[in-house]
């Protein structure tokens, strides 16, 4: 009975072995499979000023939430561009973290769409002992820019911050940005093909309607029937011509704009595939003489508009006037260009201008 008691207690111990085995390995596999996000707040912050300067290449670079969280093409040319001119401002060198290996998988939405962007922005590994990492404001609209990150000396600045969604963070390199957008010759010469020879002088208006998640997100107000339709018909009795709805949803467009204009032989409906979203940006450029955003929190209607023809010619809808939360993160003059015009409805109906 002593051997077979043996036997038994230490089959019983090799199978209790096999399944603490068989836990760890699943815990692994799960631990390998869940993602693991940089955790920036690993580097240390400063509120002083190191006037001490150091003779060394120095770094800049975000967490590029908008990246990492799959957000659009608008998200994801904000915070880049952000990026590249708050480095240029700083006399630093805008990277990509090459120990977020999240990030990395997740840029193929701009390497696919703007390759000549993505190319701009080299990956090398951060040194922690070399890092210093400023807090930014978690609004998305706000431009800010403290006197503290122009004498910080260490190799790598870090702002933690999120959206960076300001032009004044990139307004020292819009002629770049429009080069860089530009585009490429084939496609320039198959956008012109698309306007027919007898349209090619007519006024184009193009507007940008945005629909989808944000009429369900509670954080976004999509694009509203009564108002699009009344701003179109007021830029149409400014210049008539051709109408352009950019839209992710053409068969609501189609049903509640298209259909309840009056010039339908004026009006054609875009649509574009999300994965070519940049195509967008390129018409906008060749044929938009006017730009209206009906969606105003929508950051890919906002590009829409930047990259227009005539930057005085671009409306957008007052987003006071609308649900859209975000009004209450949003300091509109660090959002809209100046020579944006905002548009108003009143209570009758008419549309103004703000």
């Amino acid at each position: 009975m002593r051997y077979v008691r043996g036997v038994f207690n230490y089959r019983k111990n090799h199978k209790i072995l096999f399944i603490v085995i068989l836990v760890i390995l699943l815990i692994s596999i799960v631990n390998w499979m869940v993602p693991r996000y940089y955790d920036y707040r690993q580097i240390p912050t400063k509120v002083y000023c190191d006037k001490n300067e150091i003779d060394k290449q120095k770094y800049l670079l975000f967490p590029m939430t908008a990246i990492v969280f799959d957000g659009g093409l608008g998200n994801q040319l904000f915070e880049v561009f952000s990026l590249l001119g708050l480095a240029m401002k700083l006399n630093r060198t805008a990277i990509f973290n090459s120990d977020d290996w999240i990030l990395h998988s997740k840029l193929d939405l701009l390497q696919e769409q703007v390759p000549q962007v993505a190319a701009r922005i080299i990956s090398i590994p951060i040194e922690i002992a070399e890092s210093t990492r400023f807090l930014y404001s978690p609004a998305c609209c706000h431009y800010q820019f403290a006197s503290l990150l122009s004498c910080e000396q260490n190799r790598f600045l870090i702002i933690d911050g999120q959206y960076f969604q300001s032009f004044k963070y990139f307004s020292t390199i819009e002629s770049s940005i429009r080069k860089w957008l530009k585009p490429p010759q084939d496609e320039e010469m198959f956008l012109k093909k698309m306007i027919r020879r007898k349209d090619e002088l007519r006024y184009k208006h193009c507007v940008h309607i945005r629909r989808g998640d944000f009429t369900t997100d509670s954080q976004h107000a999509g694009t509203d029937a009564v108002f699009t339709i009344r701003a179109i018909d007021y830029l149409y009795s400014l210049h008539p011509g051709l109408i352009y709805l950019f839209s992710n949803d053409p068969e609501w467009v189609r049903k509640r704009i298209a259909e309840q204009l009056d010039y339908h032989g004026d009006v054609k409906i875009m649509e574009t595939p999300k994965d070519a979203a940049i195509k967008d940006l390129y018409f906008s450029q060749v044929h938009c003489d006017s730009v209206l955003i009906t969606a105003p929190s929508s950051t890919f209607g906002w590009w829409i508009g930047y990259m227009s023809k005539n930057q005085s010619n671009v409306y957008y809808r007052d987003i006071q006037e609308t649900e859209d939360m975000v009004k209450y993160q949003m300091l509109e003059e660090d959002f809209f260009p100046r020579t944006w015009k905002k548009l108003g409805m009143s209570r009758n109906g008419l549309i103004i201008t703000k």
